[in-house]
């Protein structure tokens, strides 16, 4: 972190987004969604207030990316890629790219 901002709303946009995904598929997995998935929505609910309130800081953020808060971002990735993608091949296309979009943000700020 060298500027003004950390990665904190960052992460918690991802934690969001990862949580999404993993509900999604839940609720997907029999083939249908039917009001029976509810259950699959509610582990999201903890994740919705600090991943939405703070996506207003994550352009800040991304703008002031360093060395640091990207390998951060990418570590916290890969840790959490598994519990949401569990195709490997797939993960490693999301991974790529997280990994390509934080490139891209920390080339636009040097």
């Amino acid at each position: 972190m060298a500027g003004k901002y950390s990665v904190k709303e960052t992460r918690e946009a991802f934690e969001l987004g990862f949580a999404l995904v993993q509900s999604a598929r839940c609720a997907m997995a029999d083939g249908n969604v039917t009001l029976g998935d509810i259950a699959c929505v509610i582990p999201v609910f903890p994740y919705l207030e600090s991943g939405i309130t703070g996506l207003t800081l994550v352009p800040q953020e991304l703008g002031e990316l360093d060395a640091d808060d990207e390998k951060e971002l990418l570590d916290f990735a890969r840790l959490r890629l598994p519990d949401v993608v569990t195709d490997d091949k797939l993960r490693n296309k999301v991974y790529a790219y997280v990994r390509a979009g934080l490139a891209i943000a920390s080339a636009l700020n040097a």
